[in-house]
């Protein structure tokens, strides 16, 4: 039973760090696009000195939020893993999410 309650605490550590990094993808999912928008004004103002520091700044961006997303799948695939160790343990996990 001990172990339950341990396992049952680690899926609520990585839950916790699974909302945060959803949170950041969020985020930058705006930065994304406020960054898209000033890059396409630049593009059809022929302002080319912008333009290339906007497309680094949107790459950066989205190389970055790329990875918050694959970090988030790798915490919910973790969750899952423990969800059905717990399972398997013949001990039903606690709902996170109702």
């Amino acid at each position: 039973m001990e172990d339950a309650q341990q396992l049952q605490a680690l899926i609520l550590q990585k839950d916790g760090k699974f909302q945060r990094a959803c949170a950041q993808v969020l985020l930058l999912n705006n930065m994304v696009q406020d960054l898209q928008t000033r890059y396409d004004r630049a593009v059809a103002q022929n302002m080319r000195q912008y333009r290339y520091t906007l497309r680094l700044r949107l790459c950066t961006v989205e190389g970055l939020r790329n990875m918050y997303y694959e970090y988030a799948c790798q915490n919910a695939d973790e969750i899952e893993a423990l969800e059905d160790t717990m399972r398997q343990q013949g001990v039903e996990p606690i709902p996170i999410y109702t």
